[in-house]
């Protein structure tokens, strides 16, 4: 070896071993000591000492490095934890997506199995839940494909070709005991699921060759009809069945009209409220007067003030139409409330059927007029339809007219709003709604109200004109 100076000569000589402190243990390492050779004399070199320097910056090479290492160790790692949560949040999402869908699914198939679009042949409750078939129910094995058996797996026909048992096909009956769903027990159901009326008569004749004129009907041809069965509201006024059937026969018999009066207790209309059964009363006088054109209905609490006055020349013809009705108005319900709907101002009167007024709670039913027609005979028959007597709507058979002219124009192009003061009349009220001398009908209409029907019947009764 040489070195800047003259060559090196070195001597080697033995460490004995050296256990460091990680414990490890190295062979005992040979040492050299050089001589530096020059003029100067030989100066000792210390060999182990560079070598210990060359050491140190390989120790810390490698130590850089072990960093290096552990840092990229560590980057690698945080990289793989957020991987792993992604991986892991991305498959909650997913399930909560899937768990949400099944439970949509689920709604639509509890609504859809509720509606009447739903199949009518098994539907998927029973097939679910059997208990909602309510009786014993028949699974048919044989209907799917038999499965084949190795022998002595179990009993069954032994196939000598292909070495197999197979179980032959079988019925298993399923016997289940369970209280079908009980119905609803709302006013809607009941009217949606009631018979027809028994031995009801709701349809009126229609001779082929009625013409109905300008000149209005002849008086043989207009019927005056009563229909109660003495109660109600009016039981406290004395002798109310006696005084009107004078009243109003007297008046018919003056004109030539036809008086008829119905005890409508003879309508069975199971538990509907009375007022009902003014329907099948105003069919039973058109059929008994099969020749009559105009059917007048007045209530009981009524009188007929000025007897002189003909229907014909007051209502029933052309001309007494064009004077009594209220072109171009609006019907009315309930406190007036105004449904959006007109009479027309252009109406055609030979296409007019029904003729009635209008007070505070829309149409009063209580005097009406309603001519013999293929229109009145499909009125008639829908208007005493269980499902509106089910219903018992607050103004009833009054409140099933309102609902016929707000949502079917053909009804609504039939009817005529009368002013009141011509044929109803009430005890009080404007000067368009109370009784006037001269005016033919006053009406004690919500007089038990206040308690004043005796009173007021008594009063008007001394007041009417006598004929």
């Amino acid at each position: 070896m040489t070195s800047e100076g003259g060559p090196l000569v070195c001597a080697s000589y033995e460490h004995p071993p050296i256990v460091p402190n990680n414990s490890q243990a190295h062979a005992g390492s040979q040492a050299s000591s050089c001589y530096k050779n020059s003029n100067s004399g030989q100066k000792p070199y210390d060999l182990d000492a560079e070598q210990a320097g060359g050491d140190g910056l390989q120790a810390s090479s490698e130590e850089t490095k072990r960093k290096d290492a552990s840092i990229h160790s560590g980057t690698a790692g945080s990289a793989d934890t957020a991987m792993m949560l992604e991986t892991v949040g991305g498959t909650i999402y997913l399930a909560a997506a899937i768990l949400f869908v099944i439970f949509l699914c689920t709604v639509q198939l509890l609504r859809y199995s509720g509606s009447s679009d739903a199949q009518s042949s098994i539907s998927w409750r029973e097939w679910m839940w059997p208990s909602y078939s309510g009786g014993s129910q028949q699974v048919d094995a044989g209907k799917s494909k038999s499965p084949h058996l190795t022998p002595g797996s179990a009993a069954g026909s032994h196939d000598s070709s292909s070495g197999e048992e197979t179980v032959a096909p079988a019925t298993v009956t399923v016997t289940v005991t369970a209280t079908p769903p009980q119905a609803t027990d709302t006013l809607s159901h009941e009217a949606s699921t009631m018979k027809p009326l028994k031995a009801l008569n709701t349809t009126i004749t229609i001779p082929a060759d009625m013409v109905h004129t300008p000149e209005g009907p002849k008086p043989n041809e207009i019927i005056l009809v009563t229909a109660t069965d003495g109660g109600g509201h009016n039981g406290g006024i004395e002798d109310i069945l006696g005084k009107t059937a004078k009243n109003r026969q007297a008046y018919c018999d003056y004109h030539g009209y036809n008086y008829h009066f119905v005890n409508i207790s003879k309508f069975d209309l199971g538990d509907a409220h009375p007022v009902w059964k003014k329907i099948p009363a105003i069919v039973e006088a058109f059929n008994t007067y099969p020749e009559a054109k105009w059917v007048f209905f007045l209530d009981l609490d009524a009188i007929i003030m000025s007897p002189k006055q003909g229907l014909t020349e007051l209502v029933l013809s052309h001309e007494g139409m064009k004077k009594a009705i209220t072109w171009g108005a609006q019907f009315v319900g309930s406190e007036r409330t105004p449904l959006g709907t007109y009479m027309q101002a252009d109406a055609d009167l030979d296409n007019l059927d029904i003729l009635f007024a209008q007070d505070q709670n829309g149409v009063n039913a209580g005097s009406l007029f309603l001519r013999r027609s293929k229109y009145t005979q499909s009125l008639l028959d829908m208007w005493i339809d269980p499902f509106f007597m089910k219903m018992d709507w607050y103004g009833r058979e009054q409140e099933t007219l309102l609902h016929f002219i707000k949502f079917h124009p053909t009804f609504r192009d039939h009817a005529g709003i009368i002013k009141q003061r011509i044929a109803n009349a009430y005890v009080e009220g404007g000067p368009e709604m109370q009784w006037y001398k001269g005016d033919l009908v006053v009406h004690l209409a919500g007089c038990w109200v206040s308690h004043k029907c005796v009173s007021r019947w008594n009063q008007f009764w001394e007041m009417r004109e006598v004929i």
